[in-house]
């Protein structure tokens, strides 16, 4: 069965919002978007490609998480200078993604049933 969500947090400084479909198998589509903790929002374009054709799990949430970290520190996407923006960041990621675990195990029982 094909599923699609989105999920949007935000923190102190900085928000994330994920697109992911067909959660009930491989991730056929995702866009991520990141915004407060760069310049300008950006899309983190990386994070998108470790997770399409993938089944979310625990180990693509570290995977994702690090991706990301890579992605906007500096030298990467963005301008992220703070630690503590960083650190921010990556909480709301590892917390968004998470989420989603939750929801696609909920959706699959579901189905199961």
């Amino acid at each position: 069965m094909d599923h699609s969500y989105s999920i949007y947090r935000h923190g102190e400084d900085c928000g994330m919002a994920i697109w992911l479909s067909s959660i009930g198998g491989p991730i056929d589509g995702v866009g991520v978007a990141l915004w407060g903790a760069t310049k300008a929002p950006v899309r983190t374009r990386q994070v998108e490609a470790i997770l399409q054709g993938r089944r979310i799990s625990q180990n693509l949430i570290i995977d994702s998480t690090a991706t990301l970290r890579e992605e906007i520190k500096p030298g990467g996407l963005g301008t992220v200078t703070s630690i503590s923006v960083l650190n921010e960041v990556e909480r709301i990621a590892t917390e968004t993604l998470l989420d989603l675990l939750h929801k696609t195990e909920l959706a699959h029982r579901e189905t199961s049933n």
